[in-house]
């Protein structure tokens, strides 16, 4: 007897039909649960799922929150703060370096950064953006035109930058923001950092030494 394998036709059977509809309903379903389809020729494609409707009030608030960074950039920090959580899980990623937690440091490193700037405009290129009933988070481009304190030169500033808000007494809150200039790639060692020139203890700090 040879060592040949000889596949035999799967049944066609009305019975083998009707377990093959129920399992294609099966992989159906669960696609619909993760978002996913299928396009024409079986290929998998996203189906974006819409906003929630008590999620609604979110573009509202990110319209404010885009005024409060037109306001950020020429010296006032009033309409930031307010769109601002104050818990003391609160966090920054600023874009000149350093974190903060907290509202204690979170306000003072808000205020510091606005007077880094004199005057400017700034636009807005929203890269994704996903929300649930209490939790949503933003990515986006800021791109700024801005004269900096002590210059005398309108200069391009562009930033990468992601907010995650927090709904707190029924309106949203911007509870992390995580901002870092716009770069073309690196080479790997742009990322290492020689031995001994940083800590936490510098980057909670970093308000300090500007």
């Amino acid at each position: 007897m040879d060592n040949e394998r000889h596949d035999e036709p799967l049944p066609t059977t009305s019975a083998s039909a009707s377990r093959r509809r129920v399992a294609l309903g099966m992989v159906g379903a669960a696609l619909g649960t993760l978002g996913l389809g299928r396009a024409a020729g079986g290929a998998l494609a996203h189906r974006p799922s819409a906003a929630p409707e008590d999620a609604a009030d979110l573009d509202p608030a990110i319209q404010r929150m885009r005024a409060a960074t037109a306001d950020f950039i020429n010296g006032e920090t009033a309409a930031w703060k307010a769109m601002c959580s104050h818990r003391a899980d609160a966090t920054i990623f600023g874009g000149w370096g350093g974190h903060e937690r907290g509202w204690e440091q979170l306000g003072p490193r808000y205020d510091w950064a606005a007077a880094r700037f004199a005057g400017g405009e700034v636009a807005f290129e929203e890269i994704s953006r996903v929300a649930t009933p209490d939790l949503a988070y933003t990515v986006h481009f800021e791109r700024m035109r801005v004269r900096l304190a002590g210059g005398d030169e309108i200069v391009p500033v562009n930033l990468r930058v992601s907010h995650l808000y927090r709904r707190e007494e029924g309106e949203w809150k911007l509870t992390h923001r995580h901002a870092d200039p716009l770069v073309t790639i690196q080479v790997p060692e742009s990322v290492v950092e020689p031995e001994g020139s940083g800590s936490a203890a510098a980057s909670a700090t970093a308000i300090a030494t500007p």
